[in-house]
């Protein structure tokens, strides 16, 4: 089970707030509200026995045995010169490897010792979408689809948003929305999986899905989406690797 360490609102809360976040961070908490929800405004979480801080920026997490929560200044600092600081990295199968005894820092790219198959690329689509035709240009959706690679939570997300502009600023707009989604999915070194639907929320201003979400990494994917708000069908967004 992994919780938010206590005494921290959460990275989406902060989010929500409009406190000051990278272009990383706040691409997290837009996007996955489960894993900001855990995340602490630190970007430190516990899961097991470890406290893990993860810099979404830099691509690196580092962690902390439990044992020694009395030194989670240090995490948040991100002091290497501690010795119970462990450094991993983007494309490292984190919980895996520390699974396997592996706490010395590791170098990008570290594979866990049971799976040398490498991991996917994070790609992204995202566009706005008008119908002028119907609701003029002040009115649109903003679409997503994205890989997204957390070091230790790797997911395929989508979401829409609708919005209408006022005065030169996009704000929230309630909808009827609709997912039209087919995704195939390898994670590394397992088998292939896949999942589609079309999901609808009767009126909203945003709407998501996660098909894939994992701690271990996807080797290959393929993710196809439409999406339906203020009453038209989008365009079709496609992201893929390795297939």
């Amino acid at each position: 089970m992994a919780n938010s360490t206590t005494g921290y609102s959460s990275l989406s809360t902060a989010y929500i707030q409009g406190n000051p976040l990278s272009v990383e961070d706040a691409e997290i908490a837009d996007t996955n509200e489960f894993l900001s929800a855990l995340l602490n405004s630190d970007r430190i979480i516990s899961i097991g026995a470890y406290l893990f801080k993860i810099n979404f920026t830099t691509g690196k997490v580092f962690v902390l045995p439990v044992t020694y929560k009395s030194q989670i200044n240090d995490l948040k600092l991100e002091k290497t010169s501690n010795p119970n600081i462990h450094v991993f990295y983007t494309d490292n199968d984190v919980l895996e490897l520390i699974e396997a005894g592996i706490l010395g820092s590791t170098s990008p790219g570290t594979p866990a010792p049971s799976c040398s198959q490498n991991g996917a690329p994070r790609i992204i689509e995202e566009h706005s979408e008008y119908n002028p035709a119907v609701w003029g240009t002040d009115y649109r959706q903003a679409n997503k689809v994205v890989y997204q690679k957390a070091e230790i939570y790797f997911s395929l997300q989508t979401k829409i948003k609708t919005q209408h502009k006022i005065a030169g600023t996009w704000f929230s707009y309630k909808s009827s929305l609709g997912i039209d989604y087919y995704c195939k999915y390898q994670p590394k070194c397992k088998s292939d999986g896949e999942a589609s639907d079309v999901i609808y929320d009767t009126y909203n201003n945003s709407f998501s899905k996660r098909p894939y979400e994992r701690s271990r990494q996807a080797a290959k994917y393929i993710f196809t989406v439409r999406f339906f708000g203020l009453d038209f069908w989008s365009t079709v967004y496609d992201i893929r690797y390795g297939y």
